[in-house]
């Protein structure tokens, strides 16, 4: 996108770019948000770009999930 906008930490894209306080976002790639939550690299996902980026960014990650199972089962 070359329209000089940009888009805020909470993703929404405004004209006059960031406002008081707000930080600039970072974009990562799907690979890269699932490494971030400790996705195997070759875990498959299902479904189109973006509901893939919402099963990543809504799941618990894998290596917090067994850290407590195991916690639990000790």
């Amino acid at each position: 996108m070359n329209d000089n906008s940009r888009r805020d930490i909470g993703g929404h894209q405004t004209s006059v770019g960031l406002r008081a306080g707000m930080l600039p976002g970072v974009r990562v790639t799907i690979e890269e948000a699932a490494a971030l939550q400790s996705y195997p690299a070759d875990f498959k996902f299902a479904g189109t770009k973006g509901s893939i980026g919402l099963q990543i960014g809504n799941a618990v990650p894998p290596l917090l999930a067994k850290a407590i199972l195991e916690e639990l089962w000790s």
